[in-house]
């Protein structure tokens, strides 16, 4: 008679295991924090570390509204921030992130056990988790997704290996798609371990409805992105050869920071012995998967042409590689265990297939239909944040009845200059036809060709009374248009001439609704001043 199979505590190690791990994370977390404790200080609504910080800042204060494609679809971390607290700060990126990635590796050092590693191996593994390069950049820029969706990634390993049926693996992939898009192709290579596993019956079917859930939240922020604000264009030939030459250009940039400090030379090492063979062929797959999504990012990026490879995110990105490249490395060595057999399929529970179906349904009901006006283009983050942040204030103030100024002659915000905590000072509602640094002008903004579009916000279209102050320096017909569609045309001999529009509420949309100026580009026409107010409120 066989002797019946350990308990989890057994081959966790203990309770000493678990509690060790959770030490280790702590320990490792605190000293990440210390050695960025610079940097971490000087963060807050108004200062972060790039552009990337930014949108996700701006998605955390009002996350169920479209920002800029791609990072707009990338909801969860921003909602769970939002939760945490309102406004968003930078601290509570910084307290998600580090829980995040405590769990994480505690998640990791479950899975190193169940694999078949020592309590030694897994706790030195997780102690070169965070003590990595990407768990410190991480921590060094918490504003990024990274650190809760490795939490997911390795929940999915361990689901895998536990078994936990293909309904957890759901209902997990979906939860991680609604994070990032690349989830979703990290869950190819994750069914693909899984059925090597015969983890449900029949394998293939109940796994492929899997991908179900994942499938839907994807399709459904692709298309809440869309709106106006499209997804990012797919990449051309000429895209693709850009990207190649950056990376083989620039090898000598992220070669270094590749090697990951020492895991990934012992993982080569590890996997060039026999025993690593099984675990091969069930994560081979994933792999290859997360060990080139850095280079693939290259071609994901909006500027074609102006920015080099960016060799800095690659230690960011390697993260979700990292806790493989800890499995195999620790199979480099003799006292590492061997992939444990295949398990009987796992038990599937029809309440867990019903919360990851309903996973898309949940989300659905977050997200805002508010049209938000294209904001690819040149990396701005400051505009970007600018315009999410003041483009709500005023549709808010428009939706109590209360009227808005422009105040385009009060407003000046210099791009390398001005204190960022003075960003509504930012001319951020000037768009096509102002130029590319019309938002860090002063005075009348000027028309550069035939029209110029406004920002005009609204949450609740109701019929609206806009005054104008325009100049001309000849005399030329100024049109006004609402959304395209024409409400006034007037004759102007020169000067500056007030102008008034009422907008009728069937013009509007509960979004970023354009109001355009236009006339021949001889008559050099300029934006001297706004007001727009609603006319119930006028008339009383």
């Amino acid at each position: 008679m066989s002797s019946p199979a350990p308990g989890p505590a057994r081959w966790l190690g203990g309770w000493r295991g678990p509690f060790g791990a959770l030490a280790v994370a702590a320990l490792g977390i605190v000293l990440q924090t210390r050695w960025h404790a610079d940097d971490l200080k000087r963060f807050d609504r108004y200062v972060q570390p790039g552009f990337d910080a930014r949108v996700y800042l701006a998605m955390a204060d009002a996350p169920g509204i479209f920002t800029v494609a791609p990072w707009g679809s990338r909801w969860l971390v921003p909602a769970l921030v939002h939760a945490f607290a309102q406004p968003a700060e930078a601290l509570t990126f910084l307290f998600v992130a580090a829980g995040a990635l405590t769990l994480s590796t505690l998640a990791l050092f479950v899975w190193l056990r169940r694999l078949g590693h020592a309590p030694g191996g897994s706790l030195l593994a997780c102690g070169l988790f965070v003590a990595s390069p990407p768990v410190s950049t991480a921590i060094g820029s918490p504003f990024l997704a990274e650190p809760v969706l490795v939490l997911l990634f390795v929940l999915l390993l361990l689901a895998i290996e536990w078994p936990a049926g293909a309904g957890v693996i759901a209902g997990l992939a979906a939860l991680g798609t609604a994070g990032k898009e690349i989830f979703l192709v990290f869950l190819v290579g994750a069914l693909a371990a899984a059925a090597s596993r015969r983890l449900a019956r029949p394998p293939w079917l109940a796994l492929l409805a899997a991908g179900l859930p994942a499938l839907g939240v994807h399709l459904l922020l692709q298309r809440w992105s869309n709106s106006p604000a499209s997804s990012a264009d797919w990449p051309t030939m000429e895209t693709l050869a850009l990207a190649l030459y950056r990376i083989l250009a620039g090898w000598r940039d992220w070669l270094p920071t590749a090697l990951l400090c020492g895991p990934l030379p012992l993982a080569l090492v590890g996997l060039a012995r026999t025993r690593a063979l099984p675990s091969l062929r069930r994560y081979g797959v994933l792999l290859a998967m997360t060990l080139g999504l850095p280079f693939v990012a290259s071609v994901y990026t909006d500027d074609r042409t102006e920015l080099p490879f960016f060799a800095d995110d690659i230690p960011r990105l390697l993260i979700y590689a990292l806790p493989l490249l800890l499995h195999f490395a620790l199979q480099a060595f003799e006292w590492s265990a061997a992939l444990p057999a295949s398990t009987a399929p796992a038990r599937e529970r029809a309440w867990i297939w019903v919360l990851a179906a309903l996973l898309p349904v949940c989300l659905s009901t977050q997200l805002d239909d508010y049209r938000r006006t294209d904001l690819r283009g040149p990396r701005d983050g400051r505009l970007v944040l600018a315009l999410c942040r003041e483009s709500l204030a005023f549709a808010r103030r428009l939706e109590q009845g209360k009227p808005i100024a422009y105040d385009l002659p009060q407003r000046r915000f210099e791009q390398d200059r001005s204190d960022p905590r003075h960003l509504e000072r930012m001319r951020w509602f000037l768009r096509a036809g102002f130029g590319r640094q019309a938002p860090y002008g002063s005075g009348p903004a000027k028309v550069l060709g035939p029209t110029g579009a406004v920002l005009l916000p609204c949450l609740r279209p109701a019929a609206l009374r806009t005054t104008l102050w325009v100049s001309v320096e000849a005399a030329a017909t100024v049109r006004v248009r609402a959304n395209g569609q024409a409400v006034l045309a007037a004759e102007l001999e020169g000067g500056t001439e007030r102008l008034q529009a009422d907008l009728p509420q069937d013009l509007l949309y509960r979004g970023d609704n354009l109001l355009t100026i236009e006339a021949p580009p001889e008559a050099g026409l300029a934006l001297v001043d706004l007001r727009v107010q609603p006319i119930e409120a006028a008339a009383r």
